[in-house]
């Protein structure tokens, strides 16, 4: 073998251990964060210790040990966390090594960070004062050293504001002053998503869709304004667009499945259950194992794909976590009634009647389903109130089966 196929083959190997070693430290990291995101602490420091023997010399690991030391009220362990991020990479976490050292009562070092975090302007009194770690620091005369020295301006007033009216629900006053504000300085992009949330309380969707879409096309690059936008995109059946928007930032959102799953999800809405799959469980539910939401969707690719084993096995678990949900209960009945499993499908679809009696569509395959089992008296019953329900498909069962 020449010389030549010898080094194609050492650099082929070397290429196959770097995609190796990337994909598994992805992995870890990405398992960190999703046990972060379910405040499960403990197992996010296992997976975290095991990213870190890979990369000891990575600052933002150590960042992320620290944040995590903090949530379980270490404030000494996160200190020395961020003090080694902080000799990797210089003023990489000083706003953190502040929190810390406010928890710790050293006043005197979080002011010092926190005055010269201010002066560049990297920080804000608002950002502070929102803050939950220096709740206590904001009641000594550190903090009144620092309000003296630097003033709110007029816009973290105004947030201050709307912070208390959405603590006190109190929706339209906060929507009154970002609607004030937005007047004045319509670039805003985080009072356009404020608004946004806040519409979602009030149950104004097609306003708080105006709202994200503002704040989207203010700043398109920021995780939290592309999933906001395209998951009410989804949810208003808009899926293509919301397919567009999610393609065109896939790279922005790739690491975050909390983002990737509405990709999944509009993936199936427009019935390309195929490319579905594999993006709500290797990109989603590896990670966000308890997301029931990707559980849900992903039952229904699988029904798009004929495999129903698997799919009574993904709402099995959507179930488990969230029992009471109505249209996961009805969505294995469905599966029950599509493989003629007719006993347990009467089953699940008699709790949900049970469970939400307006909903016409319960009535409506309860009824099928009694009638695929010869009970049509109990099945007339049910495609008629079915049919007082709205639920119009009823009617031609009626006129089928029920008028002899």
């Amino acid at each position: 073998m020449s010389n030549l196929n010898y080094t194609t083959i050492f650099l082929f190997f070397l290429l196959h251990i770097n995609i190796s070693y990337s994909q598994d430290y992805n992995f870890l990291i990405k398992k960190t964060k999703a046990f972060i995101y379910y405040q499960e602490y403990d197992s996010a420091l296992f997976y975290l210790q095991k990213a870190m023997k890979k990369s000891p010399d990575d600052y933002k690991l150590y960042i992320i040990k620290g944040d995590i030391l903090l949530n379980k009220n270490n404030p000494n362990g996160a200190l020395n966390n961020y003090l080694t991020a902080e000799k990797l990479k210089p003023e990489s976490c000083k706003y953190k090594l502040a929190q810390a050292y406010a928890l710790l009562k050293k006043y005197n070092k979080a002011y010092e960070i926190l005055n010269g975090l201010l002066k560049q302007r990297k920080t804000s009194l608002y950002k502070i004062k929102k803050n939950k770690n220096f709740v206590e620091f904001l009641e000594t005369e550190y903090w009144d050293k620092l309000t003296s020295e630097f003033k709110f301006s007029s816009y973290e007033n105004a947030l201050t504001d709307i912070d208390f009216d959405i603590k006190y629900k109190k929706y339209n006053d906060a929507l009154d002053k970002i609607d004030e504000y937005l007047e004045k300085s319509s670039r805003r992009h985080y009072l356009h998503y404020l608004k946004g949330k806040i519409l979602l309380q009030i149950k104004d969707t097609a306003a708080a869709l105006k709202s994200f879409e503002n704040a989207y096309k203010t700043k398109s690059n920021n995780t939290d304004y592309i999933t906001a936008y395209s998951s009410l995109l989804i949810l208003k059946h808009k899926n293509k667009k919301a397919l567009g928007i999610l393609t065109a930032k896939y790279k922005k959102i790739a690491d975050k499945p909390n983002s990737i799953k509405w990709y999944g999800i509009a993936m199936h809405n427009i019935g390309k259950n195929k490319k579905a799959i594999p993006i709500l469980t290797d990109s989603t539910l590896k990670y966000l194992y308890k997301d029931t939401l990707s559980y849900y969707y992903l039952a229904q690719s699988y029904i798009g794909e004929k495999q129903y084993f698997k799919a009574l096995k993904a709402i099995n678990k959507a179930i488990s976590l969230d029992k009471d949900n109505p249209e996961y209960i009805f969505l294995r009945g469905k599966i029950y009634f599509m493989t003629r499993a007719f006993k347990v499908a009467i089953k699940d679809f008699k709790y949900i009647t049970d469970l939400n009696p307006t909903n016409g569509k319960y009535y409506f395959y309860l009824a099928r389903t009694l009638l695929a089992q010869g009970y049509k008296y109990d099945a007339c019953k049910n495609f008629k109130k079915a049919f007082e329900l709205k639920y119009m498909k009823a009617n031609d069962y009626m006129l089928r089966y029920c008028n002899n």
